[in-house]
């Protein structure tokens, strides 16, 4: 994998092979599957997408293994009853529910695609929004951005705990400009959370930094 490649790639799905996200942060990987599973929200019937909130929590430890281990496996019923895009839609909330996370990101990230790709839209464009939110969680591991924790003010970590709470996105810039008062100066972050054209999900790599998240 080289920089360009990964700046610029718009198919995730090669970066997702099981032997090569062994040592990604499982949380990462799993918020990264959540988002592709929120995607294709319509697509998916209460109890799947009740799995992919599960999955959620477990990757906040506001979940147990067995409570998400129980959620895949009645996602996985659904998806095996069903079939066309409804199928690929359960398929994914389920793969996004399972204990084992590195396994699956993969067929997340292929059945999400392709749910979206017989409902109407272009897979290849999906797969491209795929690519964006794998770069919104996982950053450039070229680059790594320098944090102090100093910057960790109480008025930083009051916003940025609210805007992860409550998925208050539009509120980064208001936390940009929180780090930069605490002295944070490190341009890749401030300018990260002042994008409006960013893919900003749960996990994002400069709202995790913030937050001591990995």
């Amino acid at each position: 994998m080289t920089e360009t490649q990964w700046l610029t790639d718009d198919d995730p799905e090669r970066w997702l092979y099981p032997e090569r996200v062994q040592e990604r942060s499982a949380r990462k990987l799993r918020l990264f599957c959540v988002a592709c599973s929120r995607r294709i929200w319509t697509l998916l019937p209460e109890e799947c997408q009740l799995a992919v909130e599960t999955a959620e929590d477990y990757a906040d430890d506001r979940a147990t293994s067995s409570v998400l281990l129980r959620m895949a496996e009645i996602a996985r019923r659904i998806a095996n009853n069903a079939d066309g895009n409804a199928q690929d839609a359960a398929d994914a909330a389920a793969s996004t529910a399972e204990p084992d996370i590195q396994n699956y990101a993969f067929s997340v990230s292929v059945c999400a695609a392709k749910a979206v790709w017989i409902s109407g839209p272009d897979q290849t464009a999906e797969l491209a929004a795929q690519a964006n939110i794998l770069r919104e969680i996982f950053g450039n591991p070229f680059r790594p951005a320098p944090f102090t924790p100093a910057w960790r003010t109480s008025d930083v970590l009051l916003l940025a705990d609210g805007i992860y709470a409550e998925r208050a996105f539009d509120r980064l810039p208001i936390l940009a400009d929180a780090l930069q008062d605490a002295g944070c100066d490190t341009a890749a972050i401030l300018d990260h959370l002042r994008d409006p054209n960013a893919s900003h999900v749960r996990g994002c790599w400069a709202l995790d930094l913030v937050l001591g998240e990995e």
